[in-house]
């Protein structure tokens, strides 16, 4: 059985970054197993920070390594997913302002934002912002990966959206004949 005193000194006896990160790891699971989704996504959060050429090893000892990036975005992912309606209200407003602050920093933080939290509503705007930035600037594959993503989501109102927007891009690139598939989807 776990005390606050065993975890403390779990974590005091987690000297190496990877250690630490594999702490940090540990608590995340611990909670989401107990359904404390909001302590589970601030330990989530404080690995943000942590250098992207970390590769963490999947749970399901499939000895699958992913960058700690992608695997953020699929434990955010899966919080949201698990967390009841009733309690992602604050959640949201949280994801909210972090969308808002991340609106006014350059275009490659918001592209980290936006990867990060993509599945999740209160970053739909700052999507869109990104979207558009990586279209203007002629970025074609990361704009239309943005868009991929959110055409097979399961919001039928938001894949349709993307493939409005998919026809666009196709179009504004000169690929008449993708632009006329999209167009026909809709």
């Amino acid at each position: 059985r776990d005390t606050p005193e065993l975890i403390q000194r779990l974590e005091q006896l987690s000297q190496s970054p990877g250690q630490r990160l594999y702490f940090r790891r540990l608590m995340a699971e611990r909670n989401m197993s107990r359904k404390q989704y909001v302590e589970a996504f601030d330990t989530y959060l404080s690995l943000v920070g942590e250098p992207d050429d970390v590769l963490i090893t999947s749970a399901d000892n499939s000895g699958v390594k992913v960058r700690l990036s992608a695997w953020l975005q699929g434990q955010f992912r899966d919080l949201w997913k698990a967390m009841p309606a009733s309690q992602r209200d604050d959640l949201d407003k949280r994801i909210r302002e972090r969308a808002a602050a991340a609106a006014n920093q350059p275009l490659e933080v918001q592209l980290q934002f936006v990867n990060l939290f993509r599945d999740f509503p209160a970053a739909r705007d700052l999507t869109r912002k990104v979207i558009e930035g990586l279209a203007s600037q002629r970025d074609f594959v990361r704009a239309e990966r943005l868009l991929t993503r959110w055409r097979r989501g399961e919001d039928h109102a938001l894949a349709a959206e993307a493939t409005e927007r998919l026809a666009r891009l196709m179009r504004d690139f000169g690929l008449d004949g993708d632009a006329a598939y999209y167009y026909a989807d809709l």
